[in-house]
């Protein structure tokens, strides 16, 4: 995970993930973030990486809920 760039965006819950190793010409995209109850991120602010790999994503901006603190593993 060393180098790897790791990035995200969208709106209103169409919120997608990317990562990038630099010096590679493919990006991987994760395009479906949801929990087991349904609920989906609106917005993310920042991200963390952990020692494991583990993405940390902040939420911001959900007019209907709390926003979440998301993880995301295995990406």
């Amino acid at each position: 995970h060393t180098g790897t760039l790791y990035g995200g965006g969208g709106l209103k819950g169409d919120t997608e993930l990317f990562k990038w190793p630099p010096g590679n010409s493919n990006i991987t995209m994760l395009h479906k973030i949801e929990d087991q109850d349904g609920n989906i991120p609106s917005r993310i602010h920042d991200i963390a990486v952990d020692r494991r790999g583990r993405l940390y994503l902040a939420e911001n901006d959900n007019h209907t809920r709390s926003s979440y603190l998301w993880t995301v593993e295995g990406f």
